[in-house]
């Protein structure tokens, strides 16, 4: 990971930072996914990740416009840093760009439903033996 170019200075940080703790939380909905899927992802990652779910699911969006600045900001990354880690992200499958100008637009590639659906009798585990049918 490479350090924002302006690291923040002492006396701006959040006050959680200071050591007063967080403010009463509003919440940011996060797949849960993503929290398997950390230690599989780079630092970069993960903190793009999280600005990606904040902009989108924290305002109750599928879809987030914020330009390679912004993400800088959001972030703390260098603009390199940013640009090969969407790429890595985009190539995993885990976002999308769904619009390039004038400000990129970026989905979370979510599915309906993280449930896998089962028909009737079939089993949760393949290693399983089907279940008797009761008809």
């Amino acid at each position: 990971m490479t350090p924002a170019p302006n690291p923040i200075k002492p006396d701006s940080l959040l006050p959680a930072l200071r050591g007063y703790g967080f403010t009463q939380p509003t919440y940011t909905q996060t797949p849960n996914d993503l929290f398997a899927a950390i230690p599989f992802l780079s630092d970069s990652e993960i903190r793009i990740m999280l600005v990606m779910v904040r902009y989108t699911l924290g305002y109750h969006r599928t879809t987030c416009q914020a330009s390679l600045t912004d993400l800088e900001r959001a972030t703390g990354l260098t603009r390199i840093t940013v640009s090969k880690t969407l790429q890595r992200l985009r190539a995993a499958g885990m976002i999308t760009r769904t619009r390039r100008y004038p400000t990129c637009q970026w989905r979370l590639n979510l599915t309906e439903d993280t449930a896998i659906r089962l028909q009737p009798g079939e089993p949760t585990n393949p290693a399983q033996p089907p279940l008797p049918s009761l008809v």
